[in-house]
This record gives C-alpha cells, sequence and structure tokens, in this order.
C-alpha cells in the first residue's frame, strides 16, 4: 500500500473517532442531556452496528456474552440514565484515537486505560466490568521491486480498547475484521488493514512475592534504624565517659581520640559490629568521601561515572523508541529522519561505554592481583592450598555482587510490578520482565544469563554475566605474566586476536548488522543486512568469546604499568599518543554515519568493524589511563579525577543496576507521550541520570554498604 492509501486509512480512522469524540465526555451534576441530534447519531450507530456484528460473526442474540453486552453498552448511551450513560462515554473516551502526527511516527494511540478500570454496568439485572486491551493492526507493506502491495504484515498502529470483561482475543479480533471488512466493501477497495491481534495488559498482582519483597525491605530499614540509634547511642555514651575524664583529669583531653574513631576504640562486640554495619552514621560519610587510597588513580573514578553516563544516555532513547507497545515517542519517525542521520546523534547509537567498564574492570583487577602473584611465590600464596585460595578469590567477588543484584531482581518480581498497575498498556513491557525474572532470575544470579536462549530476567546484566566470567578466568593470564612474562604476554595477545576473529566469523557467517543499534541508524529501515538486531544481541553482542577484546586490553594495561610503574618518555610521545587515541575514539564514535545516511558497507566491511571496533576502542581508553596515570593528561586527567566523582563511582554498580528500572517507570506512568527535540532530551537524560543516581544511594546504604561492613565483622576476629 502506498503512503497515501496509508494516510487515506487513518484519515478515516480519524474521521470515525472524531464522530465518537462530538459526545459529552459524561454529564456533570446539572449538564444538560444529549441533545437529539446527538442520540439520534447515537441510535443510528447502534441500531446498524449491532446487526450487523452478529450478523456477520453468525451468533444469534444472547448466544455470545461478549456482543449482548456490547449491544446492552450501546443502549445505554440512548438512555435517560446520566450515571449509567456518562460511564459508557467514559469508555468510548478511553479508547486510543488517531492523533496529530502521524507522518511523523505517531502511531502508538493507547487511549486512557485509567478512565476503562473500575467502570461496571448493570445489564439485564448483573454486573458487567470491563477491561482494557490493545488491538494490534498491520499495513500490509509494497514489495519494493515491483511496487504491488505485500503479503507481509508492516508499520501499523496500536489502539487502545476498552471491551466487557467477556469479550475475549478472538471475539474482539473477529468484530474488527468485519469492521474493516465492511469498510473496504464500502469504499469498494483494498485497505490492506488488517487486525493482528488484541492484547490484555497484565497488572501485578500482591502477591506472596509482593509479601517476601516488603518483608526483606522492611527488615533491611528496621536493621538500618537498629544500627544508626546504636551508633549514636555507643557515641553518645562514650562521649559522656570523655566528659567526665575531661572533668577530672583536664591534661588527658588534649589526648582525647578523634570522633570519628570512637566506635573503633570502643570495641564493640561482634553482635554490635554487625549491627553498626547497617549504620548510616558510618555509612553515608564513607559513602560521600572524596578521599582515596595513596595507590588510587585519580582518572579511574571519572571514566567510570561518564561511562555510566554514557550508558543512561543511550538506554534513555532505547527505553522511549523500542519498548513495543509502549513507544513513548509521538514523533518518532522525524527523529529517524532528521536527527539520527546527524554526527552529533551517533554517540547515543554506539554501545562502547560498556567497553569501557571491561577496561577499568581488567585493568583494577591486574593492578591488584598481579602484584601479590609476583610475591606468593616466595611469601603468602606458598603457604595457602591452591583451592582454598580459588574459593576465597571467587566467593569474595561473588558475595561483593550479587546480594545487590539479588535484591534488585526481588524488588523487581515483588514490589516494582504493583508501581505501575492502572497504566494500562504502557506497563505491559515491565510485566513481561516480570514473568521473565520469575522463570529464569536463577540465570541472572548464577551469572550465565549471557547464554540462555529464552527470555532473559534484566537484560541489561548480561555484562555481570561477562564480567564474572572473565574474573573467573582471568589468573590463568595473570599467572602467566607474573612467572613467564613473555608467554603471558604472547598467549593474552593471541585470545584477543582469536576473541576477533570469532567476532569477524560470525559476523560474517550471519550477516549481521554494525552493532545492534544499527537498525535504529535507517530511517527506512532498508539495510541489506539481517534487520532482525536480536540476532546481532544474542550471537555476538553478549557472549564472552566475542567480548573478551576490550578485557584483555585492559590486563595488558595492567602488567605495562605494573612492570613500568614511573615509565618516561619525551613529552612529544605523549603528545603523538593522545592525538592517534583520541582521534581513534571520536572516529570510532561517527564511523557508522555512513549507513545512517543510508551507504551501507558491504559484509566484510561490516564484520570487520564488528570484529575490530571494541578492541580499538578498548586500546584508546587505556592510553588515556595510561597518559594519566604518569601525569601527562593535561586538562583531560584534571577532568576525570576531580573529586565529585569518586563518591558518585561508588554508586555506579548500583546505578546500573536499576537506572532502566527507573526509566521504564518514568515513561509508563506519565500518561504522555514525549516529543523529541534536542532540548528535551537532554532534559530527560539529565533527569534519568539524577533519579538513577538517587535510587542508587538508597540501595547502597540498604544493600552494598551493609554487605561490605557484614564481611569485615565477620572476618575479623
Amino acid at each position: 500500500m502506498s503512503q497515501h492509501s496509508k494516510m487515506q486509512c487513518y484519515m478515516l480512522l480519524l474521521l470515525a473517532a472524531c464522530t465518537v469524540g462530538q459526545f459529552p465526555a459524561g454529564p456533570p451534576p446539572g449538564a444538560t442531556p444529549l441533545s437529539p441530534g446527538q442520540r439520534a447519531r447515537l441510535a443510528s450507530v447502534s441500531s446498524g452496528l449491532i446487526p450487523a456484528i452478529r450478523g456477520g460473526l453468525n451468533v444469534s442474540g444472547g448466544e455470545r456474552l461478549c456482543l449482548t453486552h456490547l449491544a446492552g453498552i450501546a443502549q445505554i448511551l440512548l438512555g435517560e440514565d446520566d450515571v449509567q450513560r456518562s460511564k459508557a462515554v467514559r469508555v468510548l473516551d478511553s479508547w486510543g484515537k488517531p492523533e496529530s502526527g502521524v507522518l511523523e511516527g505517531n502511531i502508538f494511540w493507547l487511549g486512557r486505560g485509567s478512565q476503562c478500570r473500575g467502570v461496571a454496568f448493570i445489564l439485564s439485572g448483573r454486573t458487567v466490568a470491563v477491561h482494557f486491551g490493545l488491538l494490534q493492526l498491520s499495513i500490509r507493506g509494497e514489495d519494493p521491486g515491483s511496487g504491488d502491495p505485500g503479503s507481509g504484515p508492516g508499520l501499523g498502529p496500536w489502539i487502545g480498547a476498552c471491551v466487557p470483561e467477556s469479550c475475549d482475543e478472538e471475539e474482539v479480533v473477529g468484530l474488527f475484521h468485519l469492521l474493516t471488512s465492511n469498510l473496504e466493501r464500502l469504499l469498494k477497495r483494498d485497505l490492506g488493514v488488517r487486525v493482528n491481534k488484541f492484547m490484555l495488559p497484565g497488572d501485578g498482582k500482591m502477591d506472596e512475592e509482593f509479601i517476601i519483597a516488603v518483608s526483606v525491605s522492611a527488615v533491611l530499614v528496621a536493621l538500618v534504624m537498629v544500627g544508626t540509634l546504636l551508633e549514636l547511642f555507643l557515641n553518645y555514651r562514650a562521649q559522656q565517659k570523655l566528659d567526665i575524664v575531661d572533668k577530672t583529669n583536664p591534661k588527658e583531653s588534649e589526648t582525647r581520640i578523634p570522633k570519628t574513631q570512637e566506635v573503633e576504640e570502643k570495641n564493640p562486640s561482634k553482635t554490635e559490629r554487625i549491627l553498626l554495619s547497617f549504620s548510616l552514621v558510618t555509612n553515608v560519610p564513607k559513602l560521600l568521601s572524596t578521599r582515596t587510597g595513596q595507590d588510587n588513580i585519580g582518572c579511574l573514578n571519572g571514566i567510570r561515572v561518564l561511562s555510566m553516563g554514557w550508558v543512561i544516555f543511550g538506554h534513555t532513547l532505547f527505553f522511549l523508541a523500542t519498548t513495543v507497545p509502549a513507544v513513548h515517542v509521538d514523533n518518532v519517525a522525524y527523529m529517524y529522519a532528521h536527527h539520527v542521520n546527524k554526527w552529533y546523534f551517533q554517540p547515543v547509537l554506539v554501545t562502547f561505554c560498556v567497553d569501557s567498564f571491561f577496561v577499568l574492570s581488567a585493568f583494577l583487577l591486574t593492578h591488584s592481583l598481579l602484584p601479590r602473584l609476583g610475591e606468593g611465590r616466595a611469601g603468602q600464596a606458598r603457604g595457602r592450598r591452591p583451592v582454598l585460595w580459588a574459593g576465597a578469590y571467587v566467593g569474595r567477588r561473588y558475595l561483593r555482587l550479587t546480594p545487590s543484584l539479588a535484591f534488585v531482581i526481588l524488588l523487581t518480581v515483588g514490589i516494582y510490578k504493583v508501581l505501575g498497575n492502572g497504566s494500562g498498556p504502557a506497563w505491559q513491557p515491565m510485566i513481561n520482565t516480570v514473568d521473565a525474572c520469575r522463570a529464569n532470575w536463577w540465570a541472572d544470579l548464577l551469572y550465565i544469563n549471557n547464554f540462555l536462549t529464552g527470555d532473559v530476567c534484566l537484560t541489561w546484566v548480561w555484562y555481570l554475566a561477562n564480567d564474572f566470567q572473565f574474573y573467573l578466568v582471568a589468573p590463568l593470564f595473570l599467572l602467566l605474566l607474573s612467572r613467564r612474562p613473555r608467554v603471558g604476554l604472547y598467549v593474552t595477545s593471541w585470545v584477543i586476536a582469536l576473541s576477533a576473529l570469532t567476532s569477524f566469523a560470525i559476523s560474517y557467517v550471519h550477516n549481521l548488522l554494525p552493532g545492534p543499534t544499527a537498525a535504529m541508524m535507517s530511517a527506512k529501515g532498508d539495510v541489506p543486512y539481517d534487520p532482525d538486531p536480536k540476532l546481532n544481541f544474542s550471537q555476538l553482542y553478549v557472549k564472552p568469546y566475542c567480548r573478551f577484546g576490550a578485557y584483555g586490553v585492559g590486563i595488558l594495561l595492567g602488567y605495562i604499568i605494573y612492570t613500568y610503574p614511573t615509565l618516561r618518555m619525551r613529552r612529544v610521545f605523549y603528545l603523538i599518543g593522545w592525538v592517534l587515541a583520541l582521534g581513534m575514539l571520536a572516529g570510532l564514535c561517527v564511523c557508522l554515519l555512513p549507513l545512517a545516511n543510508g551507504h551501507f558497507p558491504c559484509r566484510l566491511q561490516v564484520a570487520l568493524y564488528n570484529s575490530l571496533a571494541r578492541p580499538a576502542w578498548a586500546v584508546g581508553v587505556s592510553w588515556v589511563i595510561f597518559a594519566c596515570h604518569h601525569r601527562e593528561g593535561g586538562p583531560i586527567n584534571w577532568l576525570l579525577s576531580l573529586p565529585v566523582w569518586v563518591p558518585m563511582s561508588r554508586m555506579t554498580y548500583l546505578a546500573y543496576l536499576v537506572h532502566p528500572l527507573v526509566m521504564q517507570y518514568m515513561y509508563s506512568v506519565s500518561g504522555v507521550k514525549f516529543h523529541y527535540t534536542g532540548g528535551n532530551y537532554l532534559a530527560l537524560f539529565v533527569s534519568n541520570f539524577v533519579l538513577s543516581y538517587a535510587a542508587a544511594f538508597v540501595l547502597v546504604l540498604l544493600v552494598e554498604s551493609p554487605i561490605l561492613g557484614l564481611e569485615k565483622a565477620l572476618l575479623s576476629r
């Protein structure tokens, strides 16, 4: 069907909606009843529609409750009962209707599910409730070669519909098939419009999962309160004792311990130390402190926070424009046509920020573990059994990551699912996430979700699975680097190359897109690759054997800095390195710009990009860390080492876990669509960033900081 024919179809739907919209949405007390003209139009609709429905579906009156109830609601519109009639008009008003901006992509007419909720009618002495669902329409596309209408479904609108609860999906689909068929006979042409399905969005239930989540949250809050009060009491008691000493012996007051050390000096019992792990008096200052250790590399904090900001920046668009059926942008086609193909939009679509995290993780592990492995041949490591060392190595990492992840999953399946109840279809993607978590939560907690073929619980934590898997094998490389450096360098480099070759082969064989977001870069969507972005995501993007390149580069960076901690080079070499690194990083951010403008690279070029781009990005980030470590970063090192990044970097892990939940909640419950402009998008990003870190701040104090304190309290003697 041509674009002109599609617009004719939309305009017919718009005309029908406008006809319904002429009726008042429900008379308030003292309002005048329907006018004779309005009543006549309603009578005409009712008298012609109901027999047509029954005849077309070949059912008689009373045999199908759905049609009987629809007929009853139509008759209520003609009745004298203002209360019942206002409910019927409210039901009509809740339906999704064509809106302006169809040519700009505004085809998701979700209606007002809140208006449908709780409405009930008295029909034949029985109470008949209604529920809100979504009709998915499709418009058959054209064959690109011949221009003739094709048989495959094209992009069509989603329309919110409020119907009696007695109407199941099959009956609603059949009803609208009949209506579209009658319209085509009336116009004597094939509009190409079909109803694919009728979907009833679900709501979260306050079930046993909700009770468990609330109970666990309440226990944690209670422990935080008890721990805080206990520390305040202990500090008060210690202060009282010190005041008595000051009065009896003023000279001893000169050597009084600092207040921040009072709890440690009081030597609390193990039970008290466990409770003090939850204390806000201790945990808040620790979290917000800008002090770091002597061996800290300051630029890492800035890289971590800015990379997290980049993740939120990209996900702001992703969850706005790709979460079907709740696409929250009312001009998504305009955005694709006029902004996606601009150079300044490309950083939103590329996903190298995650590779920065891989570099940081590998570098920090190498930086901390490699010196201990080097000393271990003659020191501590020899006195420890390898099995015990490996158990402690894996166990501490697992306990560091898992409690926070488990709590976020529990909140998702327990409490989060009910927060958007009443939002209508916009909340359905979150209900789908809850269902996936209910079935596959174990894969996330075992860090194997990147190999799961079905629905994944929290899809964005694939990174944690990769990082944990890399963490398990990293000691093999580090042992070689510490004992046989040349062999270690050779093996690590070859594994990086093997990862790139694997990515190349998978990309070439499957003809994958150049990145999981590349499908968004072409406004027409006619890319000469496999158009399914999920294939790139599942086969390439989340697999550890395709993502090891960046992690391996981080290991090599850690080895170089460990081996040459005070390496000095001439200033000109640093200048050349900065020019090359920044040029490469900037080029990688915009190198897919031709794709956004319809110039598609061949399969070989795409495979080379998919195999080499991420290791190249890792090399550029590694240079930034290397140069800043040797104090040759200039203003970049100053920016990345600002003290403000230190507390924010401590909250990055929780911000990564919760930011999609924060975004999707805000989008779903707002009840309005987002109109894309550059300024609006920037404001939305800032809002998402602040709210994500605010949620992370609360969860760090509730879970992460207490876990670290518990580890210290339980392992101490």
